[in-house]
């Protein structure tokens, strides 16, 4: 039972270290990232002042997939809301005037062509 507790405690000491040499990289790799975009924004602040320095917002979660369908349906909605707002209805019905009169247009021009005969539009 030695051999088998020693070797058992060896993986665990080596997993362990493992873990916390990893945990400890990312959360340095993450401080250095975030020290650098600092250091890079006041850097370009100084050559060009007319950017500011923003701060680091953090990253905000949605509380749940039902209510980001909810956001996405109702921002859906909006949009029709504002283009059918932004429809003007007597620029619609011109265009549909003047495509009507040209039809019209058209088919009086060809009956008076024909000398008033109708056998183009109606069975004779």
């Amino acid at each position: 039972m030695g051999r088998l507790a020693g070797f058992a405690s060896g993986i665990i000491v080596t997993l362990t270290t493992t873990h916390l040499l990893t945990q400890h990289l990312h959360h340095t790799t993450a401080h250095n990232s975030n020290t650098l975009r600092q250091t890079t924004l006041i850097a370009n602040s100084i050559l060009s002042p007319r950017v500011p320095v923003t701060p680091l917002s953090a990253y905000t979660a949605r509380p749940s997939l039902a209510e980001t369908m909810k956001d996405m349906w109702n921002e859906e909605v909006e949009r029709v809301v504002r283009w059918v707002q932004g429809w003007e209805l007597r620029r619609a019905r011109e265009g549909a005037e003047e495509v009507v009169g040209a039809v019209v247009g058209k088919v009086k021009r060809e009956v008076s062509r024909e000398g008033g005969k109708l056998g183009i539009f109606f069975a004779v």
